[in-house]
């Protein structure tokens, strides 16, 4: 046998291991993303009446006060993900339901020159959004460059409609230590509400006024 034949061969094999992995990874990493907690670093886990999640030094537990299906216009958001942090985007959004209302006498009260500007900002919501899959959380940080993006090009405001349910902080611990460490959290995220979100999309604005 040829050493030129025995390369082809084995280059062969490694083309085909290859597709396979590429096969495998694509049937498996859509499975991974929508499993609960997968894809996401915070691995949020729901044990009965509590959201679990865990950071590198914490554990948190949020109690479930009941279901939320909201859409709001985003006035600002921002990446989460540091270390230790507890919730994977932070958001401020106002409610469609207000910005509705609004848009009815002020057309473009999202610019700061409109004189509905004011009436808006003193209903914008301050969002600390937990996301129950990699494929949620996905959309949760797409939502926030788009609205980076338009911001920066002068553009319209992007609105973001999610589902899932509204959670308060129960406790917060160091995970080795054992700390307890909620009076700290309460304080730092007490004008801040929190979401445990199941499904998320980026919608149109304008559909929804």
């Amino acid at each position: 046998m040829s050493w030129a034949y025995r390369i082809a061969r084995v280059s062969g094999i490694d083309i085909k291991v290859h597709l396979i992995f590429i096969v495998f990874m694509a049937i498996l990493y859509p499975l991974f993303l929508n499993w609960p907690g997968g894809g996401n670093p915070l691995a949020p886990s729901v044990r009965g009446r509590e959201i679990v999640i865990q950071t590198d030094d914490l554990e948190v537990r949020f109690d479930r006060q009941g279901p939320v299906s909201e859409a709001y216009m985003l006035f600002g958001g921002t990446d989460a993900e540091m270390k230790n942090s507890i919730s994977n985007v932070f958001l401020s959004g106002l409610a469609i339901r207000h910005a509705s209302f609004i848009s009815q006498r002020y057309p473009k009260f999202y610019r700061c020159s409109s004189p509905g500007a004011a009436q808006a900002k003193q209903l914008v919501e301050d969002m600390a959004l937990i996301a129950a899959d990699g494929s949620t959380r996905n959309t949760l940080k797409r939502a926030i460059a788009l609205h980076e993006d338009s911001i920066a090009s002068g553009g319209d405001r992007t609105c973001l409609s999610f589902s899932g349910e509204q959670i308060s902080l129960r406790s917060a611990k160091h995970r080795e230590g054992g700390f307890d460490l909620t009076s700290e959290f309460a304080k730092g995220y007490r004008q801040t509400d929190f979401f445990f979100v199941s499904d998320a999309a980026i919608t149109d604005c304008k559909e929804l006024l």
